[in-house]
């Protein structure tokens, strides 16, 4: 029994009955000699009867129990709440040297003061009634019924106190077992106390065989070790605990001192469980730990989830790095999260350096930081995907154009979290764009100058069309023509954008002067800023206040027969466009001098080709118009990508998923797409035996590239496509990644190029084809004018002549007719089909439109055709082109060399051969022309390459035909020597070899 001191220094935590009542005996006047001190009491309820006793007597009052450690000689707390956590903080938080009595304890205190109260009061009586026997025997017996009345009253409060434990344990026990979380308790000694019905199902071992015993280890290890319950409980170090978690456990973060960890368990259920479990300690009053809890949770099914989610991130990934586009992701600080393996590459980057670098710092230029930025903001700001194009810095420093698709991606909250962008390089497109943009100025200055100069019969009408439409079109203000008079002089014919006294019409240049130079050399000059010049044939026109002059020859086949001189009053550059441009237009001038007799016929077919030429700009226009709206807007990963893409299966090419893109494309459902197998979409007409023999060989890693494909639409249309195939693997299974490209538009382009081809060879041709029909056209009139005159004379004619001249008409018509007729079929567009063809008729059609004009220019030609050689597939108007691009350059490089040759001996020869050779249909074009040096000779199939002079070629020819050849499956080699001759050697594939 605990016993008080007059020594003690006493507060009381908790202001209930029991704090009152102890008051009281404590301060009544049988406690005098030696009652202890009361120095507080603390309660949070003020209006506690024990608290208003207390201050009924002038004792200290708190709600603070913290309050009473301040107190005076404070040595001993009588807690009497029945507050185990608060006991617990009681414990951790008293003074050292103040001893602490809990309500257990407290209620043996008050036992003890009960009967000191009673022992006090009746020695004080027995002293007054030490002779009265009878008296002391009454108070003995007194003092004996209240000891009994306290022993009864303690006896009572135990076994109150021992059911309401019995009843915390069945509710504990209940709590335990009615959780559906599998839990086992075990007590400070490693018993298990608590085994729940959740753990039973989930360990397979019934309550009654495992409480009591040390075997929660069982249903988890093949042999004894502790779990992380038994850990708890003997309060093992965090080192201690890694020698059987390893690195896999961390703290609780929700309860002190728990531990948390997960593993899989193979042979626990029936195909191997996931838990995740945590044991926390469990205190006693005094913090002590006196046992331990441990839950299970089966994440069995969250970690599916999981390998599930990280094979699909790895597919998407895939996907994403065997893209062609460029992708990146950017959070709100404008810090790289991703960017794909396709932009590193093209940049030249190691992810090291890029990813959480700033995305403006590290690939926009300073220049276009700022734009960048405020189309960030515009995004974020509007949350809608935009479009955009700017410049990305390489490693090396080089820029790249991009078209950008980006997309923002908000938080469940709204918040912005990252920003999604798919990009496309267009750099080489835009080149492409930027060159043929020039080519269509260029055109366009031609057509506006040579359809004026079309219409008219009239020379001097001529040259003052030329001239004001230089002035107008090209960036100088003043121009003039110098021709060749019938004396050998050299006269100004026609000028505009000068003074009245300054060189007018019929000047004579000086023999010694720049215009003579250029007539004898037929090489331009130039002066761009004549004050610096030292020449003093430059004089008069800095009199006359021009700045800048340029000469140039106007050259015909032959000769040079004039000269344009172009000129402003400022300062001025000519740059290269302007330079091809104007001796262009000098060609133009020249040519409309030389055949001034043929005026009128080359007027009407020069304004039909301007027609054309002017057609087929606005439709190229229209195209790249088109081109730029067409563009498809990616969008995130898969179905971000802007080309149609298709999951097969690896054997059976079954389609297993399609993106949005394919869908929009072919005009498949998807349930459509998911009934058919890869080859399905290819065309009737396109038997791509080649990519399905790939297909069967492809293996994981590699990829294949078919280009021009035609595959169909749901309705039926044929389009052509490009085809990307990778093999691939995810989710554990290998798959043919399929990208297609709709490359119809760029295939009628190339149409639409090489139709243009054909225009300017039949407008270059066209004094020869003029030539060929006049003849059959004499005929006919010779025979008119002597059917006229016999008429007129009355005489009759002989059936012999007149059947012999009815027969002649009739065969001239018949001329006519077909070289018209070959005309128009050479003329009209070529659609990209194949037919099986014999490579010699094309061969002998080119003859029909150049035979005249390679007659006139002085060609012996030398065809060594074999009619038994097997067909070839092909289209016959697109090969026709081929060998007339052939023939055309070769009659241009006979003609060079007819000007520098000095042999008298020496003869202008053109040699085609065809044969049939290993499985293949060979043709040889040869000519004994200038030949191509070594250092262009890789060049001339490359777009607007050309070697001939400006006006001879636009440099598409070779590259046209090197076109055309390779999308039937052929190949063009050449050779070449300087002095000596070209051949160029064509093969294809023969379709019965």
């Amino acid at each position: 029994m605990i016993k008080l001191s007059k020594n003690s220094s006493i507060g009381f935590v908790g202001g209930g009955n029991v704090c009152r009542s102890m008051l009281k005996i404590l301060l009544s006047k049988n406690f005098s000699l030696h009652r202890p001190a009361i120095v507080g009491v603390a309660d949070i309820n003020s209006h506690a009867v024990g608290m208003h006793y207390a201050r009924r007597k002038g004792i200290f009052t708190t709600s603070d129990y913290n309050d009473l450690y301040t107190r005076n000689k404070l040595n001993l707390i009588i807690e009497v709440t029945g507050d185990a956590l608060l006991l617990a903080e009681l414990h951790r938080t008293k003074p050292a040297g103040v001893k602490l009595i809990d309500h257990f304890e407290a209620m043996s205190l008050w036992d003890f003061i009960q009967i000191e109260e009673k022992k006090e009061a009746i020695q004080q009586k027995i002293r007054k009634t030490v002779s009265k026997s009878e008296a002391i025997e009454k108070e003995f017996e007194k003092f004996s019924h209240q000891l009994e009345k306290i022993v009864g009253e303690r006896t009572s409060h135990l076994q109150t106190v021992e059911k309401e434990l019995v009843a915390r344990e069945q509710t504990l026990s209940q709590i335990v077992q009615g959780t559906a979380i599998p839990t086992f308790v075990i007590t400070e000694g490693h018993t298990v106390s608590h085994w729940n019905r959740a753990l039973e199902k989930l360990a397979g071992i019934k309550a009654d065989e495992i409480i009591g015993t040390s075997d929660q280890w069982k249903p988890f290890y093949t042999q004894k070790r502790p779990t992380m319950a038994d850990i708890i409980v003997d309060r093992q170090t965090e080192e201690e605990i890694k020698k059987y978690y390893g690195d896999y456990f961390w703290k609780s973060a929700l309860i002190d001192g728990a531990y948390e960890s997960e593993d899989y368990w193979p042979e626990l259920g029936s195909s191997g469980t996931w838990l995740f479990f945590t044991a926390s300690p469990i205190k006693g009053p005094d913090g002590r730990i006196v046992g331990a809890i441990e839950t299970l949770l089966d994440i069995t099914e969250r970690k599916r989830a999981e390998e599930q989610l990280r094979k699909e991130t790895d597919f998407i990934t895939s996907i994403i790095q065997s893209s062609p586009a460029f992708f990146v992701a950017i959070d709100s600080a404008d810090k790289i999260l991703m960017v794909n393996e396709t932009m590193l590459q093209a940049l030249g980057y190691t992810p090291e350096e890029v990813i959480g670098k700033t995305y403006v710092n590290t690939f926009v230029p300073q220049a276009h930081q700022k734009r960048v930025l405020r189309v960030f903001e515009k995004i974020i700001k509007t949350k809608k995907p935009t479009e955009t194009e700017n410049y990305l810095i390489a490693k090396d420093g080089h820029q790249v154009l991009v078209e950008w698709h980006g997309r923002p991606v908000f938080k469940t909250t709204g918040e912005f979290d990252y920003f999604f962008g798919v990009g496309i390089d267009i750099t080489a497109k835009k080149l492409l764009r930027h060159e043929r943009e020039k080519q269509i100025r260029q055109l366009q200055a031609l057509w506006a100058i040579s359809t004026a100069l079309s219409p008219t019969l009239n020379l001097d009408e001529s040259l003052r069309t030329a001239v004001d439409g230089i002035i107008s079109h090209l960036n100088v203000d003043s121009a003039g023509i110098y021709l060749r008079d019938e004396a050998g002089k050299f006269a100004l014919a026609y000028s505009s954008g000068y003074t009245q006294t300054f060189l007018q019409k019929n000047h004579t240049a000086e023999a010694d002067g720049l215009v003579a130079r250029v007539f004898r050399t037929g090489q331009s000059l130039l002066f761009e800023d004549i004050s610096t010049s030292r020449s003093p044939h430059l004089k008069d026109i800095e009199r006359e206040g021009l700045q800048s002059a340029a000469y140039f020859p106007l050259a015909s086949k032959t000769e040079v027969i004039g000269v344009l001189r172009v000129s402003s009053h400022t300062s001025h550059h000519f740059i290269q466009e302007e330079k091809d441009v104007l001796e262009l237009i000098g060609n133009l001038v020249a040519l409309s001098i030389e055949n001034a007799i043929l005026r009128r016929q080359e007027e009407m077919f020069s304004q039909s080709l301007a027609n054309k030429v002017r057609e087929k700009t606005e439709e190229l226009e229209k195209y790249y118009r088109k081109l730029r709206r067409s563009e498809e807007r990616y969008r995130l990963m898969f179905d971000a990508d802007p080309n149609p893409i298709f999951i097969l299966d690896l054997n059976t090419y079954k389609i297993m998923d399609v993106n949005t893109t394919a869908i929009e494309c072919y005009g498949y459902s998807r349930d459509e797409f998911l009934t058919m197998a890869f080859p399905d979409l290819q065309s009737k007409n396109d038997d791509d035996d080649e990519s399905l023999h790939h297909l069967k060989k492809i293996s994981l890693g590699q990829s294949y590239f078919y280009p021009k494909r035609i595959h169909r639409r749901k309705t039926g249309g044929p389009f052509y496509v490009n085809v990307h195939i990778r093999a691939v693997k995810f989710m554990e299974r290998e798959w043919l990644l399929v990208t297609t490209t709709d490359i119809t538009e760029n295939v009628e382009t190339e149409a639409k190029l090489i139709q243009a081809g054909k225009m300017a060879t039949l407008g270059t041709m066209a004094s020869g084809i003029a030539h060929e029909i006049n003849q059959p056209l004499n005929v006919i009139q010779v025979c008119a004018d002597y059917f006229a005159k016999m008429v007129k004379r009355g005489e009759t004619i002989c059936d012999k002549d007149l059947h012999a001249m009815a027969e002649e008409m009739r065969t001239n018509v018949q001329r006519a007719a077909q070289i018209i007729r070959h005309m128009k079929d050479f003329a009209r567009q070529a659609e990209v089909k194949t037919h099986e063809i014999n490579i010699n008729k094309p061969i002998r059609d080119v003859f029909k439109i150049l035979g005249q004009q390679l007659r006139v220019h002085g060609i012996e030609i030398t065809l060594d055709l074999n009619d038994t050689i097997p067909p070839i597939l092909g289209d016959y108007n697109r090969l026709e082109q081929v060998f007339v691009n052939l023939v055309t350059n070769a009659m241009d490089a006979l003609d060079e060399r007819g000007q520098q040759e000095k042999d008298p001996t020496w003869k202008k020869e053109l040699r085609i051969k065809s044969l049939s050779k290993s499985g293949a249909v060979i043709v040889t074009v040869s000519d004994n022309g200038t030949g191509i040096p070594d250092n262009i000779k890789d060049k001339i199939f490359e777009p607007f390459f050309t070697t001939k002079k400006v006006g001879k070629g636009t440099g598409l020819g070779t590259s046209i035909s090197y076109g055309i050849i390779k999308d039937y499956g052929g190949s063009i080699d050449v050779k070449s020597s300087v002095g000596v001759g070209t051949t160029f050697e064509i093969k294809f594939p023969a379709v019965h070899p």
